[in-house]
């Protein structure tokens, strides 16, 4: 079985991923994203990793 980390390995592919998974406009998702970048934030929200102060 394929992981959502396998499918979403660029840019836009993990924003859509993320649109399924975190509500529209979510300030915290919105500040994560751009610090990181969507592929870096969704690994992180699949391992269950810690983003640190956002």
């Amino acid at each position: 079985m394929t992981s959502l980390s396998e499918v979403a390995n660029d840019e836009r592919t993990a924003r859509m991923v993320l649109s399924m998974l975190i509500e529209p406009n979510d300030p915290v998702t919105g500040r994560i994203l751009s610090r990181l970048g969507a592929v870096e934030t969704l690994w992180r929200l699949i391992a269950n990793e810690s983003v640190g102060a956002v």
